[in-house]
């Protein structure tokens, strides 16, 4: 089996390609190429929790599982391509549950200045974080300098496997 895990970044196109390809699976199957999102959801948001939970908490998660045991699932032929972006926060945890694994590792990276703006946007307009600072303040927040040291995410993930970094560039609208 090769695995392949899309981590995004937030605000970097990966709903987009996760609906493309929840919706695409059947016509992907057919070339020995399995999404996989755990569920219902377009997304792996089960090995996100349980990946999350196991580093906050340091107990398996109670609904999911073990980050192993959703791992131990995944096919075992062809190609398998996971998608959760919130994979790539700044918990070193996230990337040491795939130790042994050697995914190659897909991460979109976009200007930080721009990821900023967009990320403090949907957390303003979120109805569950509510966030009421100013960009500036938010962005000389230690989470979120978290968030933005690229070159520790990087290093993170190419410990435990190949990353690949891509570009993200802005869809030209018409």
């Amino acid at each position: 089996m090769r695995l392949i895990l899309h981590i995004g970044m937030h605000k970097t196109g990966s709903s987009a390609i996760q609906h493309v390809l929840c919706r695409n699976r059947w016509l992907l199957r057919r070339f020995g190429l399995f999404y996989e999102t755990g569920g219902r959801w377009p997304k792996h948001t089960p090995l996100f929790e349980a990946s999350s939970h196991q580093n906050d908490f340091g107990t398996v998660h109670p609904r999911h599982g073990s980050v192993a045991a959703l791992l131990a699932a995944l096919p075992r032929a062809g190609v398998v391509v996971v998608s959760a972006e919130g994979l790539s926060g700044p918990h070193p945890g996230h990337a040491a549950h795939f130790d042994g694994w050697s995914p190659e590792v897909v991460l979109v990276l976009r200007d930080p200045r721009e990821w900023a703006v967009a990320m403090h946007a949907q957390m303003v307009r979120s109805r569950v974080v509510r966030e009421s600072r100013t960009l500036a303040d938010w962005c000389a927040d230690p989470v979120t300098q978290a968030h933005l040291d690229y070159a520790a995410l990087i290093d993170r993930w190419q410990a435990v496997g190949t990353v690949r970094i891509v570009p993200y560039r802005r869809p030209i609208l018409r």
